[in-house]
């Protein structure tokens, strides 16, 4: 057998054989994935309805106990605007209409990793980030001016957990709220809020990379047992 064609087998072997019980939040784990949100809005609006988002989720962990996530998506906010809502045209409504908010945002957070050496990592989150947004009826017409800012600063608390499948493969389940400075995600300003907010709820699959010296000892690990 070759050294090539042994070296081969163990990178085999070091993937199907790194179960559940070796994941967990490791220092210097990046991992880069796919995720699928729930979006609901909380702003000037009584009828809100659930919508989908899809994105990219980044997690490196420069320590155990404390990591660096991040998230890139496009989302929509989903609503009915009430009778005698302004319109950009300045014209108000007659009647209720849908309303859907489409948005792209980006979000940076720092992780509080609970249990970091277990298949089962709970976590606590904290950020910030930035949502270009662009609200408008069902039918594409505006709700709000050319002249309102449809970008805003936001914060978000929130938590969920990682379960690893093994060293390399993870899947999150997490919820957070987002607190905004702007009032214009519905398109209406005024109401029974001064600021908007919306709640997001996620799943994320995340495949992971490791630092060199890591991969290094995992090898000679599995080198050492099965020759």
């Amino acid at each position: 057998m070759t050294t090539r064609f042994r070296s081969a087998i163990l990178v085999t072997l070091l993937t199907a054989l790194s179960v559940a019980a070796f994941g967990q939040m490791r220092t210097n784990k990046l991992g880069v994935g796919l995720a699928g949100s729930i979006y609901q809005i909380s702003g000037d609006v009584m009828e809100k309805s659930m919508k989908m988002g899809v994105g990219l989720s980044v997690s490196y962990a420069p320590w155990q106990y404390v990591g660096m996530r991040a998230l890139v998506g496009i989302g929509e906010f989903g609503y009915t605007l009430p009778v005698g809502t302004p319109m950009a045209s300045g014209t108000p409504l007659a009647a209720k209409t849908p309303g859907v908010t489409t948005f792209a945002t980006m979000n940076g957070y720092v992780s509080i990793h609970l249990m970091p050496n277990s298949s089962f990592n709970p976590f606590l989150t904290g950020g910030a980030g930035y949502i270009i947004f662009d609200p408008r009826t069902e039918k594409g017409v505006p709700i709000t001016g050319a002249n309102i800012s449809r970008g805003d600063f936001n914060y978000m608390v929130g938590g969920g957990f990682d379960y690893f499948f093994s060293e390399f493969f993870s899947v999150t389940l997490n919820g957070e709220m987002v607190l905004s400075n702007t009032d214009r995600f519905d398109g209406i300003a005024g109401g029974s809020s001064t600021t908007d907010t919306y709640l997001r709820g996620g799943i994320e699959f995340r495949y992971y990379f490791f630092d060199k010296a890591f991969m290094a000892r995992m090898l000679e690990t599995l080198k050492s047992r099965y020759e």
